[in-house]
């Protein structure tokens, strides 16, 4: 059982497509993949829509100095981009860093900029100190822009299925420094990289939306604040037993096999057949040190339950409240949930897999909001390994002392 997680990180431009989150799974024992994929939907849950939000860096480590990267602001405004150095007079950078349509700060129409080019500034060689203060740093080249070269299809709206790329032009030649400060190095058209290692870096918080891990029968959905369990509303990640508890076959299971033989405190999940090939599955009773949440669904719109709007942390207290049961709309909180979110004042990095073109055009085939051009984009993400289910039946037998049996039928 493979999952894979695959999203665009608005930091530089190693990995391309954004806003693509999937699991990959197989039906009982093996038999058919299927992929839980909904079109406009990004990977932390709620139809896709414009954000003032600052930029994300989930689960990101301080890198080496990379000395191909440029900082990007345009006047004095608090966000930043990331660039990456072409050569000594050219920085690569995304489009919606430079042009926006109706932005105050950012102002283009038909690819121009509607603000002078010269308020972008360029702050390069700041590899792993601290931006904060970026003015006083030392040994950082600051340049100007003189040009930006839009791409020819970008419009400044920010829809996905747009090159999301622009050309900045320095006021002067950027100086190399051995190990410090050079461009990147490019591959060539031929250049395989799937299965390779990719990266993504820039600046930004050091954090995200809190989203379920693969544990629970929702898996990386963003968690619903607040919710409702056992009629009671909750508004964040509970460290009681999970809702698995109060599913009554797992209950006669756990009665059955004998708590001593099998824990569901610590083991994977199991699936139970029984009565007229009806279904179950028993999830893990205890969390894992960082809770359980009630879930967005993917599929609702609004008004529905479980609907999520795109980026607000917590969502209306209305019919729209996720309702947990024992074995649907929660998940286990994953520990990014616990995890105190700062701004990045240093540079961080991810690290992923470049995929094939058959796994990007699976993920993408169910859906029309996103596009993934697979002569000049990479598709990136990260693999998990989902844990191993175990399949039991239940039969009844003609023993006083219990009321069925439980037989193995496979793993996986």
């Amino acid at each position: 059982r493979i999952g894979m997680r695959s999203f665009f990180i608005n930091l530089t431009l190693f990995i391309l497509p954004k806003g693509l989150e999937s699991l990959i799974c197989r039906r009982q024992c093996g038999e058919d993949l299927e992929m839980n994929l909904k079109a406009g939907h990004r990977f932390f849950g709620g139809p896709e829509k414009k954000s003032e939000e600052k930029l994300r860096i989930v689960n990101g480590y301080e890198p080496p100095p990379r000395s191909f990267l440029a900082l990007i602001k345009v006047n004095k405004d608090e966000s930043t981009c990331g660039g990456t150095i072409i050569n000594n007079r050219f920085v690569l950078t995304a489009g919606h860093c430079v042009c926006l349509y109706g932005s105050d700060v950012i102002p283009c129409e038909d690819k121009k900029l509607l603000y002078p080019s010269k308020n972008i500034n360029m702050y390069i060689g700041v590899n792993n100190k601290d931006v904060s203060q970026l003015d006083q740093l030392q040994d950082v080249q600051i340049f100007h822009a003189v040009d930006v070269i839009m791409h020819q299809n970008w419009d400044g709206t920010g829809h996905p299925h747009l090159p999301d790329l622009a050309l900045i032009q320095t006021d002067r030649k950027i100086k190399f420094i051995d190990k410090k400060v050079g461009p990147i190095c490019l591959p060539s058209r031929k250049a395989r990289v799937h299965n390779k290692k990719v990266y993504a870096a820039g600046w930004g918080v050091t954090g995200g939306s809190c989203l379920t891990d693969s544990n629970g029968p929702s898996k990386y959905v963003r968690c619903r604040k607040p919710f409702s369990y056992n009629g009671q509303v909750f508004d964040g990640c509970l460290t009681s037993d999970s809702p698995s508890a109060n599913n009554k076959i797992c209950q006669e299971f756990l009665k059955a096999i004998g708590r001593n033989k099998y824990n569901l405190k610590t083991k994977d999940a199991i699936k139970i057949i029984y009565s007229k090939k009806k279904e179950t599955i028993c999830y893990r009773l205890e969390n894992n040190g960082h809770g359980w949440c009630g879930s967005c669904r993917r599929d609702a719109q609004e008004n529905e339950v479980g609907y999520c709007t795109a980026f607000d942390d917590y969502q209306m207290e209305d019919e729209t409240m996720t309702e947990v049961s024992p074995t649907q709309d929660w998940g286990f909180c994953s520990k990014q949930c616990s995890a105190i979110h700062l701004e990045a004042t240093k540079l961080m990095e991810i690290n992923l897999v470049a995929l094939r073109k058959r796994e990007c055009n699976l993920l993408i085939s169910n859906s029309e909001t996103l596009q993934y051009d697979k002569d000049k984009e990479i598709c990136a993400g990260h693999k998990i390994l989902f844990p191993k289910r175990r399949v039991y039946r239940r039969y009844k037998v003609k023993i006083p002392s219990k009321q069925f049996s439980l037989k193995h039928l496979c793993t996986f």
